[in-house]
């Protein structure tokens, strides 16, 4: 599958969160802060170079909200509560934005590589 490490890496950002010490089970998890920033600055580095040369233009069209949704997951986590490098969170909210992220990810490659194209 064509940007495979994109799924593959949201897969592993999911699989974190589960792996977390459920405080309250599918709501509150404690998870190790710097592997769950890890894991997204890798998403984004692994972007399809279509999308982030693009990136301006698929925001005019309205199809940027991949960019905005990894900024929120960043927020999310950033805005946690922290103690000795975890993080509590809402597993809830997290799972709604990746969601959205796959959700919106093959409509900003195609969108992308139709300005690429163009």
């Amino acid at each position: 599958m064509e940007n495979s490490s994109i799924y593959d890496l949201l897969k592993i950002l999911e699989l974190a969160f589960c792996e977390g010490f459920s405080i309250f089970p599918g709501s509150l998890t404690v998870v190790k802060n710097s592997e769950i920033l890890s894991i997204i600055e890798k998403i984004k580095e692994n972007l399809p170079e279509e999308i982030i040369t693009n990136k301006a233009k698929l925001y005019k069209t309205g199809n940027g909200n991949i960019f905005d949704y990894i900024e929120q997951l960043e927020q999310l986590i950033n805005e946690g509560y922290g103690f000795f490098g975890f993080t509590v969170l809402n597993v809830r909210n997290i799972n709604i934005l990746i969601d959205k992220i796959y959700a919106e990810l093959p409509t900003a490659i195609q969108t992308a590589r139709s300005f690429s194209k163009s």
